[in-house]
C-alpha cells in the first residue's frame, strides 16, 4: 500500500492543532481539501483516525498510535525541505535578537546553535536585558527581534509579534525546607519566609512585586540578584524559598531536587512573545522559521 506523504503531512497537522481550519491555514490549502484528504487517509487504511465534534477533531486511539508512529518522520522530512531552501543563499549579515537569560538558555539556545550550523556566514548579536530595555531597543532599532513579557503593550500597527511560549510562575524550595513550611500557603506567609529573588530589572522581580502591590504587602527579600541560574543554587543550598517561571526549573522538580510550594492564591499566568518589525528581512525570516519549526516539533513531543 502506497500512502501519499502529502496525506500523512496533512493529517499530522490536523492531529496538531485538533482543527481543520487552523490545519488548512497552516498548510495554506482549503478547508474542503484538508477533510478530503483526511477521509481519503481513513479510507486507505481502512481505520477512524479522528472523532469530529464540536470542540475540533479528536484523535481515537487508532489515530494516536498512528500520530506516535509518523510524527518524528513527518518533522525530519519538513526540516530536510527546509535545509534545501536555504542551498545556494548568500549567507551574510547579522541578526540582532534580544531576550532575558532564562529565555535565551531553556528556549532559544538549541535553535541558535542549530541556525549557526545552517547558516555560518550569518553573525547573531545576542542582547539579554529586561523586556522593557528590550522593546525600546526594538523601537529605536538597535534590535531586529525581541523575546518580551506578555505585559508588555505592543504597538501591532509597526510590529509582528507571535506566542513563543506559556509560562507558569511559582514559589519553590527544597524537600528539607518543605518539610518546615508544608502549612505555609498564604501569600503573606510565605513572603514572611527567607526570599530569594532576582533583582528589580528583571520580569519575574516586576511581575512577584505587582503581585505584592496588589495585596497590600510588602516584599522584603533576604536575598536579591541578578543570575536565575544563580537563583536556583541559592535555594538548592537550603537558604530559604525562590521565585521564578516553573518551566525553567523542570528539571529539578522532576529529579525531586526542588519542590513546588502549593500556595492557596491565584498566580496569574503570562507568555513570552516574540516581537519583530513588519519589514522583509529575509535572514530574520530563515531564524524565525527555524525557530516555530523547533517549536511545534518540541510541542508534539
Amino acid at each position: 500500500m502506497n500512502i501519499s506523504f502529502d496525506l500523512l503531512r496533512i493529517f499530522k497537522t490536523v492531529a496538531y492543532y485538533g482543527n481543520v481550519s487552523k490545519a488548512a491555514k497552516v498548510l495554506c490549502v482549503t478547508q474542503p481539501s484538508v477533510t478530503k484528504a483526511i477521509k481519503k487517509l481513513e479510507s486507505d487504511l481502512n481505520i477512524v483516525l479522528f472523532v469530529r465534534d464540536k470542540k475540533g477533531m479528536i484523535l481515537t486511539d487508532d489515530g494516536k498510535t498512528l500520530y506516535r508512529y509518523i510524527v518524528d518522520s513527518i518533522n525530519t522530512l519538513d526540516n530536510v525541505e527546509l535545509i534545501a531552501k536555504n542551498i545556494n543563499i548568500n549567507d551574510v549579515g547579522k541578526i540582532r535578537i534580544g531576550a532575558g537569560e532564562s529565555v535565551t538558555r531553556h528556549l532559544l539556545k538549541d535553535t541558535i546553535i542549530e541556525f549557526k550550523k545552517l547558516h555560518p556566514g550569518i553573525v547573531i548579536e545576542l542582547v539579554n536585558q529586561s523586556s522593557d530595555q528590550l522593546y525600546d531597543d526594538l523601537r529605536y532599532g538597535r534590535l531586529d527581534l525581541v523575546f518580551i513579557n506578555s505585559t508588555i503593550v505592543i504597538n501591532e500597527n509597526k510590529y509582528k509579534k507571535f506566542k513563543l511560549i506559556d509560562i507558569e510562575d511559582c514559589f519553590f524550595t527544597t524537600p528539607e525546607f518543605y518539610k518546615k513550611i508544608e502549612n505555609v500557603t498564604n501569600l503573606k506567609s510565605i513572603l514572611s519566609q527567607s526570599l530569594i529573588v532576582q533583582n528589580e530589572k528583571y520580569d519575574t522581580r516586576t511581575f512577584l512585586n505587582n503581585i505584592c502591590i496588589k495585596n497590600n504587602i510588602q516584599l522584603k527579600p533576604t536575598l536579591e540578584m541578578d543570575r536565575h541560574g544563580l537563583l536556583v543554587e541559592f535555594v538548592k543550598s537550603g537558604l530559604g524559598i525562590g521565585f521564578a517561571t516553573k518551566q525553567y526549573i523542570e528539571d529539578s522538580l522532576e529529579k525531586g531536587e526542588l519542590v513546588e510550594i502549593k500556595v492557596n492564591f491565584n498566580i496569574e499566568k503570562r507568555h513570552i512573545n516574540g516581537v519583530y518589525k513588519n519589514i522583509k528581512n529575509p535572514k530574520l525570516k530563515k531564524f524565525l522559521e527555524l525557530l516555530k519549526y523547533n517549536i511545534e516539533k518540541n510541542h508534539a513531543k
